[in-house]
């Protein structure tokens, strides 16, 4: 479970540290950073997964702008099996050559050095006996990343794979596709390929794709069945079956031709479902959106009762009223920003005499304390 991430000169995350709970909800104004720590973990991500050099995941456009400093770090401490990892990144960006070069990559198991990179050189650790290899790496890529996948480096791959399971989203259902002609292990930031992705879990996780038919019923009106429909060797479309009165069958559609509610309800349920199966972490930017409020809220009844049991956490960022309600009190976390500042975190509002509802407050602008 991830529980602290720290970010200094990114953007508008100045010297910022923000701790997660196993649910919770990221609120504040707009432009107070809360899309911004999503995208630090996307590119943290990228970066880990060993496809993008350094200056693609770290731009030097995403320094902060009020600075001049060109000194960039990032840690994540989250808990494993085996206690509590902590992972630092600190890069150097030369705004004259325009380049961008890791100073210093690391990742910590209790406080023991499992990986350490630092000016041109990786020092590796094994799990049982102690000191491993060291050896000369390229400074614009993740050496984390290029770590063999062995037994005496369980502890550094459990964490690797870890972050490779964070599903980081904010929902497209317009850019949704419906062909799928591979499976895909992850889903895409918008949802594009989901068709892709669940054509992966029908053949990973069968069992637990049964499950979610038999949920998908229960919520939305008509649900059949869903189905990938062969169309040539690899090919497969995405299907969502029907039922209309008076019709003894199902008339079987496109995925892409649902609308847009429709298409996001089936893959936010879909997201629980695979996040019980595969570890999933999940980090959703406004997953009301396109959604209605009577389906909103038995999704948010299935994500609090999951979340820690098979769902081992989920990350929130809304607007809603609803979700600020339901989770605000005990789940939410406040960021705000002192006019173009840097980002900070700040207590919860408190109602006034009790009278009015969170989601009140903060349409009366008065979650400053103000009122």
């Amino acid at each position: 479970m991830l529980q602290k991430l720290y970010v200094d000169n990114y953007k508008c995350l100045v010297n910022f540290t923000i701790e997660f709970a196993e649910l919770s909800l990221l609120l504040g104004r707009n432009g107070s950073g809360k899309s911004t720590v999503f995208e630090v973990l996307m590119r943290i991500q990228q970066f880990l997964s060993g496809d993008s050099r350094v200056r693609d995941c770290f731009p030097p456009r995403a320094l902060t702008r009020w600075q001049t400093r060109g000194t960039q770090l990032f840690e994540l401490v989250t808990r494993g099996p085996d206690g509590l990892f902590k992972y630092r990144l600190e890069l150097e960006h030369d705004d004259e050559r325009r380049k961008v070069k890791v100073e210093t990559e690391e990742l910590q198991l209790e406080g023991r050095s499992l990986f350490r990179f630092h000016q041109g050189t990786v020092q590796l650790q094994r799990d049982a006996d102690g000191e491993g290899p060291t050896y000369p790496f390229d400074w614009t890529q993740s050496g984390l990343a290029s770590v063999l996948e062995r037994k005496e480096y369980s502890h550094l791959v459990w964490f690797r794979n870890h972050i490779s399971r964070y599903v980081i989203g904010s929902l497209k259902p317009d850019r949704m596709q419906s062909d799928t002609s591979a499976e895909s292990e992850q889903l895409s930031v918008d949802g594009g390929n989901f068709a892709s992705w669940y054509r992966f879990l029908v053949q990973e996780y069968p069992n637990k794709i049964l499950e979610l038919s038999g949920k998908l019923r229960e919520v939305i009106d008509g649900l059949d069945e869903i189905r990938l429909r062969q169309a040539g060797s690899d090919n497969r479309i995405l299907e969502v079956g029907i039922c209309h009165h008076g019709l003894a069958k199902p008339i079987y559609y496109r995925f892409g031709e649902l609308s847009d509610g429709q298409r996001a309800l089936i893959v936010l349920y879909t997201m629980i479902a695979a996040a019980t199966a595969t570890g999933y972490t999940l980090f959703l930017d406004e997953p009301d959106n396109y959604v209605a409020l009577a389906e909103l809220e038995p999704w948010l009844m299935e994500l609090g009762d999951t979340c820690g049991e098979g769902l081992h956490q989920a990350v929130l960022i809304s607007h809603h009223p609803e979700l600020i309600d339901h989770l605000g009190k005990d789940c939410g976390v406040w960021l705000r920003r002192e006019g173009t500042g840097p980002v900070r975190i700040s207590d919860a509002p408190v109602p006034p005499q009790g009278t009015l509802r969170l989601s009140e407050i903060v349409a009366r602008g008065w979650e400053d304390g103000e009122a």
